[in-house]
């Protein structure tokens, strides 16, 4: 759903500096705190190409783990954004449809 990829990381990363200027930090700040987003997802990208040979045997816990952690950060922040969104959008009398729309799609 479009709510749902509006609300992800890449919305987080090509609208970061506007974020951060929006809370009100200096643009020096603000480029800083985009460049470490950045960094941090290279850095975790190289350390996931890394070790994701088959040699090492620790890595399918910690594998199942950022699996559960991934679902719990998702379902706590962006999964409702679709329901939340489809309150302030539908009208009362077609609400009960779109709901059912919206978790048959999503």
């Amino acid at each position: 759903m479009l709510a749902q990829q509006l609300s992800r990381y890449s919305a987080l990363f090509f609208h970061s500096r506007a974020i951060f200027n929006g809370i009100e930090l200096s643009r020096l700040l603000s480029n800083l705190a985009t460049l470490s987003l950045w960094a941090t997802y290279i850095t975790f990208s190289l350390i996931s190409i890394v070790f994701s040979g088959e040699g090492v045997t620790w890595t399918r816990y910690g594998s199942a783990a950022c699996v559960v952690l991934y679902v719990v950060v998702y379902v706590s922040g962006s999964a409702s954004v679709p329901y939340i969104l489809l309150t302030e959008l539908v009208g009362p009398e077609f609400r009960a449809a779109a709901t059912t729309l919206v978790g048959c799609t999503s």
